[in-house]
């Protein structure tokens, strides 16, 4: 790929391709370690929420399950 049209080091597309190129940029992989430590801590996030709300669901069935029966509803007429 000719240099003008590669894309901008720092982005994870440019790492990709230093990646296949077998080319090491230490602007793209420091960019792309900055992207996947943010991603680690999205996925904590998210798997923090996810034992909050079964806990929530233990504490609260009925509550929890009429909830959940209105938001499915919700995502089943969105489809339609």
């Amino acid at each position: 790929m000719p240099a003008d049209d590669r894309p901008a080091c720092g982005t994870e597309a440019a790492y990709r391709t230093h990646l296949a190129a077998g080319e090491d940029c230490e602007t793209c992989r420091e960019a792309h370690n900055e992207r996947a430590r943010g991603d680690d801590k999205k996925r904590a996030r998210s798997r923090a929420q996810s034992r909050a709300l079964k806990a929530l669901a233990r504490c609260f069935p009925i509550e929890y399950n009429a909830l959940y029966q209105q938001e499915l509803a919700k995502e089943t007429t969105d489809v339609e």
